[in-house]
Formats: structure tokens, sequence, C-alpha cells
């Protein structure tokens, strides 16, 4: 693998002005833990600038808002997963970020780069997208936003145009009891085979602003809101609860299809399911 060179821009601007010197021929490289992966693959970096973005305090920020969390795509996972904000407001992301690689990947391992990246099997994705991620997104033609879900399009597939980064995410604040696990073939740098994102509370004894999501289950991160905002009201009984989890697995092989991994993750995920939404709701089952 040989670059054609090595920028360190001083801000955000300076690396985007860098690109469009290179005529495209750049990438930007912010933790850079998958850069030697893909270049043992298919070595789509050779011949390019690499445009280091570690050094920039601008993708490092991250705050509290009114209703939202804002968080750096320079952010590690090490401090996501520390941070008492995220914690408080988005505990299934603090638990992922916990859970990505080994302590050296989730030192050096960014949010963003874990999204621009858009592995199906990304350990974030699936929280993000219960937290209804949005991006903040720059380049040489200039600022936009846009969902988690436009952004990743397939697998390791993003709609990033020509120059552009991400600059932060912005998830909702989410006050509330939160459950997150993740399968793998083993207990520790383990890729996913699945995971599980479960949020809500009970007002009066009945359910309020449930969220679920699936992970490495889907071609991009997705939820379903008409599973969960037809249970608004309800409450939380064992068979209620059991229907939750059977329409949202029933979601594998309709979207993703009946593939070898179907028959395997299709029950599975419905059990963990229950099991989490019973945790959440502190429900016992019969």
């Amino acid at each position: 693998m040989r670059f054609s060179g090595l920028f360190v821009p001083k801000t955000v601007q300076e690396a985007i002005e860098a690109f469009e010197r290179a005529n495209g021929a750049a990438f930007y490289v912010n933790g850079g833990t998958d850069v030697l992966v893909v270049a043992r693959e298919k070595d789509r970096f050779d011949g390019k600038l690499a445009i280091d973005l570690s050094g920039l305090a601008e993708l490092k920020e991250l705050r509290e808002e009114t209703d939202t969390l804002l968080i750096g795509a320079g952010c590690t996972h090490a401090r996501i997963a520390a941070d008492p904000l995220v914690r408080r407001y988005a505990s299934v992301l603090a638990a992922a970020s916990s859970e990505v690689g080994s302590p050296q990947i989730r030192n050096r391992g960014t949010l963003g780069g874990n999204i621009a990246n858009a592995s199906p099997a990304a350990d974030t994705l699936g929280p993000l997208a219960l937290h209804r991620a949005r991006l903040l997104l720059r380049g040489p033609q200039g600022a936009r936003e846009c969902s988690l879900g436009e952004l990743v399009t397939a697998p390791y597939r993003n709609a990033l145009l020509q120059g552009e980064l991400i600059e932060a995410v912005r998830i909702d604040k989410l006050d509330c009891p939160q459950r997150f696990f993740k399968l793998g073939r083993r207990r520790a740098l383990a890729i996913s085979r699945l995971t599980v994102s479960v949020s809500g509370r009970l007002t009066d004894g009945r359910i309020d602003d449930l969220r679920v999501a699936l992970g490495s289950a889907f071609p991009r991160p997705m939820c379903f809101p008409e599973i969960t905002e037809a249970v608004q009201g309800e409450r939380p009984t064992p068979e209620l609860l059991r229907r939750i989890a059977a329409q949202t697995a029933a979601k594998l092989p309709e979207i993703a299809g009946v593939r070898a991994s179907t028959l395997y993750k299709q029950p599975v995920s419905q059990k963990l399911l229950e099991r989490l939404l019973g945790e959440l709701f502190e429900v016992q089952y019969g």
C-alpha cells in the first residue's frame, strides 16, 4: 500500500480543500482501524492522498442540547462508552461502543468511521437507529443533514458525496430504561452476528415511546415504528411482548430475504427481544 502523500489539516475546511486539490484522488482517515483490513482485500487507497482528520478538535465535540445529544464524528468508541451524558441518555450506544473490537480499537476507532464504513455488523448502527440519528455532513458542496438510513444505503455503501465527510451525529435524548445485547461467536473481539436495542418506559402502567432496533440483520439500519407505535398505551403483558418480538423478527426474511443465516437469526432475535422487553418492563413470562 503506497499513499501518494499524507496531509494533516488544521481545520475541517482545510481538509475539504485538500481533497478538492487532489481531484478526488484522496481519502479521509481518522482512527484508521479499517485501512489495513481493506488494503489486504483490495487496495483502493493506493496512489491516493491520505487526509488525516484525527487531530481536528472540531470533530471531537460532545455536548447536550435541548432534546438531543451532539456527538462529533471524531469521538472514539472508548470516549463515547465512558461519557456520562451518553450513559444517561443513550445507554444502548454506550454499551455498544464498549463492545467494539479490542481496547486498542476502541481508543482509535471513531463513531464517524464506523458509520461511513457502513458494515451491516457495525455495533453502533442499531443503537443509532433507535435514537433516530441525524448526520451532519460537510463537503465542497457545503453543509447538509440526513438521516442514518439515508446515508447508509447498503452493506459497505454510503451516500457521501465526493469530498464530503461526517462532522457530527445528532441523536434523540432518551431519559428512560434501555437494554442492549450483542450476540457474537465469542465473548470479546467478536464481529456481531446480531445486536438488539430496546428502550421505553411505563406511564401509569402503560407502554410509552417503545423503540426497538435490530443490528447485523438488515442491509442498512432500520427500525419499525409501525410495530412499536401500535402498542403505545397498552399494558405490557407477556402475550403483547411476545407479539412485538415475533412481528419484529418476521421482518428479517421479509426485508433481508431468506438466507442461510435467517433460519438462525429469526428465532434467536425473537427470543432475545422477548427477554430484553421483559427486563425493560419487568414482565415475567409464564
